[in-house]
């Protein structure tokens, strides 16, 4: 009989303990969850990285010849050499209404065979020109 009692007395002790034990790994994990989403906030419906929604995209910048131009659908082609590479490529730049031309009044001035400096930030997948420059001095 003191047996018994002494299990029942164990049982009554390590049950609540056991309890408590998951209760807190529960805690645990819907904290870890909770502040694993205070860095991100809800967009249409979903959480998404605070990081990748209110982060400014870097700026890049390329140099070279205008390949094309396409006033109306508001893109140029400058033909450049790839950095990496080292191979003469082309890349489709867009334009909109925060991009500053400096030389020319927009881009339909744009002729091609000009020589540019192109700092864009990557919106989307496409290039989106902030500054566009035109070298002087260079005969297109």
């Amino acid at each position: 009989m003191k047996l018994m009692g002494l299990l029942m007395v164990g049982l009554l002790v390590a049950g609540p303990a056991a309890a408590q034990e998951e209760d807190l790994a529960a805690a645990e994990t819907f904290e870890e969850k909770v502040l694993g989403q205070a860095d991100m906030i809800l967009e249409g419906g979903e959480f998404v990285e605070e990081a990748e929604a209110d982060e400014p995209q870097a700026s890049q910048w390329v140099w070279g010849e205008v390949e094309a131009v396409d006033p109306q659908a508001g893109t140029l082609v400058i033909k450049h050499i790839e950095y990496e590479t080292s191979e003469e490529v082309t890349k489709t730049v867009s334009v909109d209404d925060k991009t500053v031309f400096q030389g020319v009044l927009g881009l339909a001035e744009l002729e091609t065979g000009t020589h540019v400096t192109i700092d864009y930030k990557d919106k989307d997948g496409r290039c989106v020109a902030d500054i566009i420059e035109v070298e002087t001095g260079r005969a297109p």
